[in-house]
């Protein structure tokens, strides 16, 4: 399912829209099959609502008010990889899975070649849009060439390989 499609199930309570992201792929993977999510240590929790506010775009979170505090509602709305919630809470209630669990899930959708083919194809289709002669060999040439004069060779040596 493109992004673009995913459906509106409603609004949050500030009346901004929440989507589905549960039926969509990540690199391929069902969403539903990666389990990357927060999940809410209410022990440690102080009922900020920094967690809630900040994932806007995702709408992970609902407000419970008869508790105060928050309720992850739409797991599979998490971002694969996103913990900027976690990283922003004040006392660290937001808990997400081990980093090589992501990684895992990287390497076995096989995003980072998919990943490096995408922006090899954008390259090419960049320069064919602005009509000019170069292409994806002269732009990598280029690109290198940049590289060894700005001392960030390995780094975009690895981009253009």
């Amino acid at each position: 399912m493109a992004l673009e499609k995913v459906p509106v199930v409603g609004k949050d309570i500030l009346g901004r829209p929440i989507k589905d992201f549960s039926e969509t792929s990540w690199w391929g993977i069902p969403r539903k099959e990666i389990p990357w999510y927060p999940r809410i240590d209410y022990e440690r929790c102080i009922g900020c609502g920094l967690c809630l506010l900040t994932c806007s775009g995702r709408n992970v979170y609902d407000w419970d008010f008869e508790k105060m505090r928050p309720v992850v509602a739409r797991p599979y709305n998490c971002m694969v990889g996103c913990d900027t919630c976690a990283k922003l809470c004040p006392r660290d209630a937001i808990i997400f899975p081990h980093l090589g669990e992501l990684r895992k899930w990287r390497d076995r959708a096989g995003a980072v070649k998919k990943a490096m083919e995408t922006v090899r194809a954008l390259a090419d289709k960049k320069c064919r849009i602005n009509h000019r002669d170069l292409n994806v060999a002269e732009l990598r040439k280029q690109l290198g060439s940049l590289a060894s004069q700005s001392g960030h060779q390995l780094r975009i040596a690895n981009l253009i390989k």
